[in-house]
């Protein structure tokens, strides 16, 4: 007899300092309003309590539990340790970079099944992005919130499915690593700016054999219509149109990433609340599409447009994610590493775009920085070792140049 079983993964991103707060929260559950008739009543419930952000208003209603209904895999040997901080960088600055796609680099360095599933995931997604049609297809998650007087309030969340990868059958792959390649196609193509950092993984079995395990990968509310996506895909092909139209000759690399530099901070600004002084946690200002179709954005827009721009010109960069500390503090921050003649640099186009009195400016003061000048004091990456903390970053990052900063003069 087959059973099937739900268990739930996020990745959640929450603003908290005016530096741009980027924080990545791993949940666990499971979703029993998806489970079919031939589930035993009797498996166990899973509460898995979540991380709080202390520093949100008190009217702020925040996620911390996922209560659901689970069967899990027993053999926890078969989960492959592919999050682990392995190096995969030379030694030395040179990087022969094959791929401008950092984090499928990475998985093909663990095995061609990791690699299959990223493609598999990749085409769902990016049916979803090419298409016009409006998604449909739901699933109902109940999720627990801790209210600001320490109560909680579960609710009954519907959220519209963008895509469903079979895995475990067709890849070998275990949920863990499933999870973790699905960051990584999020992290490598910034233009899935429509998934939702909540997904389900639906398991079936037969007998007490694990039979088969599906990854759900949601959209979030604000484009489940195609129409909508269509539009904002539109301005998105519209933004890059205006920098193709600065390259009016051919140009090196330095050159172009120096104009997409300029144009993203000369055409956006940082994105608050209406206090002027919380940096805003509206869900497109996380995502490129905050600077695109609002022209405001945290962290989060800037690093992601940034990172999409240089991929449709064919220059290697990364996503970072960590801890950016400077005269206000420190706090949870997103920037970018760019390949530069296969030497990776610091970017950090947030903190180029500062706010001050006298208006919008534009600055070099973190551009094309190496490892011999103060980046890397302001900018702390989220590496570690520690299983419960390591979908933070899937895979170590490159090293910097040695070189402090290549003169802006170098254009």
């Amino acid at each position: 007899m087959k059973k099937l079983s739900i268990f739930l993964l996020t990745m959640g991103l929450a603003v908290s300092l005016s530096s741009c707060k980027f924080v990545e929260n791993l949940v666990n559950g499971n979703n029993q309003n998806n489970t079919n008739n031939n589930t035993n009543t009797n498996t166990p419930t899973t509460v898995i309590t979540g991380s709080v952000d202390t520093n949100t208003t008190p009217t702020t209603i925040i996620p911390t539990t996922i209560t659901e209904s689970s069967i899990e895999p027993s053999d926890s040997t078969l989960i492959p340790d592919i999050t682990t901080t392995g190096d995969v960088s030379t030694s030395t600055d040179e990087i022969e970079e094959t791929d401008i796609y950092y984090a499928k680099n990475y998985l093909s360095t663990k095995g061609n099944k990791y690699v299959n599933l990223y493609n598999a995931i990749f085409n769902g997604l990016n049916s979803v992005y090419l298409s016009n049609k409006t998604i449909t297809d739901t699933k109902n998650v109940n999720v627990t919130y801790t209210n600001p007087d320490n109560s909680t309030t579960t609710k009954t969340e519907t959220y519209y499915v963008a895509a469903q990868i079979e895995f475990y059958k067709q890849y070998n792959v275990e949920s863990d690593a499933a999870y973790a390649i699905l960051k990584c196609v999020v992290l490598d193509h910034p233009e899935f700016y429509f998934v939702n950092s909540l997904s389900t993984v639906s398991s079936t079995k037969i007998g007490d054999k694990l039979d088969s395990q599906t990854i759900n990968v949601f959209c979030s509310d604000e484009y489940y219509k195609g129409d909508t996506r269509a539009s904002y895909n539109q301005k998105l092909n519209e933004y890059k149109t205006n920098i193709d139209n600065l390259i009016t000759n051919p140009l090196s690399d330095k050159h172009i990433i120096k104009i997409v530099h300029d144009y993203i901070i000369n055409n956006g600004a940082y994105a608050f609340e209406d206090d002027g002084v919380t940096p805003s946690t509206k869900n497109q200002a996380h995502n490129l599409m905050g600077l695109v179709i609002d022209k405001k954005g945290v962290c989060e827009s800037y690093s992601e447009l940034f990172k999409y721009l240089l991929n449709q010109y064919n220059i290697p960069s990364i996503i970072v994610s960590g801890t950016g500390i400077n005269s206000a503090g420190s706090g949870g921050h997103a920037w970018n590493y760019v390949n530069i003649d296969n030497k990776y640099y610091g970017f950090d186009l947030t903190w180029d775009d500062p706010v001050s009195n006298s208006g919008d400016k534009l600055e070099y003061d973190y551009f094309a920085k190496g490892k011999n000048s103060d980046f890397l004091s302001s900018h702390v990456p989220s590496i570690t070792d520690d299983f419960t903390q390591k979908l933070n970053f899937l895979y170590s990052l490159p090293e910097l140049a040695t070189l402090s900063k290549l003169p802006v003069e170098f254009i």
